[in-house]
């Protein structure tokens, strides 16, 4: 058993409590036992939105310097999936580029909201930071897990709890535990304010690694879908379907797939609902066709569709009400031995029917009838005029060093200007201040992946990378024709020009070197990037076709 204490803003530096003392702290001890490692709150949700522990950042570069073991923390507080989501997100930019030997923990307490919510609040957790290559653990007291989470559906994960009385025994199968928060009123040298004691089963810095050493996958993996809620849509929707070995998958929105590809895994349920309905009157009906029953009847609205145990082959969606004229429900599956299928439409079938071929994700969208959608789901551009030559680009200050944007970019590159004077030639009715809030936050708006790869995909080319657009505010989108679901909304695309190099040698490079899919405008002498898509390979979205 090892020792471990969690930190935040309360053990100081605040207006009643200096900082914390980390040359006493790294060799102080409590009931004979030294501290080995820290968890330290990275942020929380605060006044109503997603906010960074002031401490954070002198807790992790102390922690680091003195050679503690460490891990960070975030505690939720949203009351929507949608902000559980955007929390989820900004959990990932708080810890990007750190490095810890500790699981990354979401904390779940004190609101009844989020005990009811419990497990697919962890469940979207646990997919947004794998998808940085994190390992998630799970913080809640003892009447959470006792009555709230299916911690048995968890056992593989790092489980915290915490039970001030008693022992942690009063848990069934104790054993999955790896760390109980026994005490928050310890006294550690080197700390002024009490601290939060805990008991440390398992030492996670031998086997919890990130970045040049991932944690080992298990047998399969899920597409781990980005969070686009912030997109102006009309309406929306959204749907999950159930894996065996997994469950149900994190929520997935307006056109992304849900499900795995490329590990022989069935579907076999599915639930689909729509959002921003508002008044109106529309409804989704879907209808599946299941392993040796046949197609089972239309369901609506977010009924569970499918037989547990056997597998999805094929699925009809349709919209129904008196508005549903004014939309199109486009879908499409991923189909055992198929592939990834075109588009079907308003009541066709995705999948087979007679085939015995299991279905394996799926993605649906909602269109304004005439949206004539290009591969995987994105309306075409507006042709551009031709990039500008480097002189005529707008100027931007020099890079920061040792900033989150890279040695070779500088923050305002990535930004939506559209509330400086002749914005790019275009002319905007209500521009925004230049600085565009997106799921990653303000100023640092974009996905916080792409930064190291930009910058070494500059060191590669050895040419200038002009950055054409990052995030866009919808007025912005509007006027230089983006389509109404643009990933630049939400901050998970980027526009580039390569000076004196084709567009298309270009983003073979991106492609093949980095594994980074690309729509290329060739014509347009552009390449549009994005790291939470479907698509794999370079598209040529002028044209309709892979390159």
């Amino acid at each position: 058993m090892y020792l471990a204490i969690d930190i935040s803003y309360f053990q100081g530096p605040n207006p009643s409590t200096p900082a914390i003392d980390w040359d006493v702290l790294k060799n102080a001890t409590f009931e004979g036992k030294k501290v080995e490692a820290v968890l330290m709150r990275a942020g929380q949700f605060e006044k109503g939105r997603p906010s960074p522990d002031s401490t954070f950042e002198r807790n992790y570069a102390e922690c680091a310097r003195v050679g503690l073991h460490k891990g960070p923390c975030y505690c939720v507080g949203a009351n929507t999936i949608e902000g559980i989501q955007e929390e989820a997100n900004y959990f990932v930019s708080l810890i990007a580029g750190k490095e810890f030997d500790m699981p990354a923990y979401v904390d779940i307490e004190g609101d009844p909201w989020l005990a009811a919510n419990a497990n697919q609040i962890i469940d979207i957790f646990k997919a947004t930071l794998k998808a940085s290559g994190w390992r998630v653990g799970v913080y809640a007291n003892n009447d959470y897990f006792k009555n709230y989470i299916n911690y048995h559906n968890y056992a593989d994960d790092p489980l915290w709890a915490a039970q001030y009385y008693g022992s942690l025994i009063d848990l069934p199968n104790p054993e999955l535990f790896g760390m109980w928060q026994k005490s928050d009123s310890g006294v550690i040298a080197g700390i002024s304010h009490t601290v939060d004691i805990n008991e440390l089963y398992i030492p996670y810095w031998e086997t919890q690694q990130h970045e040049a050493c991932p944690v080992a996958e298990t047998s399969f993996d899920i597409i781990h879908p980005p969070d686009n809620s912030a997109t102006a849509l009309d309406i929306g929707v959204e749907y999950e379907v159930y894996i065996p070995g997994y469950g149900w998958t994190p929520t997935s929105r307006n056109g992304f797939l849900s499900g795995s590809v490329g590990f022989s895994k069935q579907l076999e349920l599915v639930r689909i609902r729509l959002t921003n309905v508002n008044d109106r009157d529309i409804h989704i009906h879907y209808n599946v066709h299941v392993q040796d029953a046949g197609w089972t009847g239309f369901v609506a609205d977010g009924a569970e569709a499918g037989t547990p145990g056997k597998r999805i082959e094929g699925i009809q969606i349709q919209l129904t009400g008196a508005d549903a004229s004014n939309y199109s429900v486009e879908f499409r599956s991923h189909s055992q031995n198929v592939g990834t299928m075109d588009w079907a439409k308003d009541g066709e079938l995705s999948g087979t029917e007679g085939a015995s071929l299991r279905l394996e994700a799926l993605a649906v969208l909602i269109v304004p009838k005439g949206v004539d959608l290009g591969l995987d789901g994105i309306e075409s551009f507006k042709k551009f005029e031709p990039v500008k030559t480097v002189e005529e680009l707008p100027v931007t200050p020099a890079p920061v060093p040792d900033s989150i944007f890279g040695k070779h970019f500088a923050k305002e590159e990535f930004m939506d200007d559209c509330g400086f004077p002749g914005h790019n030639g275009y002319s905007i009715a209500d521009p925004c201040d230049g600085y565009p809030v997106t799921q990653y936050g303000k100023e640092a708006n974009l996905n916080p992946r792409f930064y190291p790869i930009l910058n070494t995909f500059r060191d590669r080319v050895k040419l200038p990378v002009a950055i054409t657009c990052g995030a866009r505010c919808p007025s912005d989108n509007e006027a230089v024709g983006g389509v109404w679901n643009s990933t630049h909304l939400v901050g998970d695309a980027v526009d580039m020009h390569v000076v004196g190099m084709d567009i298309v040698d270009a983003a073979w490079i991106m492609w093949n070197e980095f594994g980074v899919p690309v729509r290329v405008y060739p014509d347009s002498g552009f390449m549009h990037i994005e790291l939470n898509t479907s698509l794999q390979g370079v598209y040529n979205q002028e044209g309709y076709y892979f390159m």
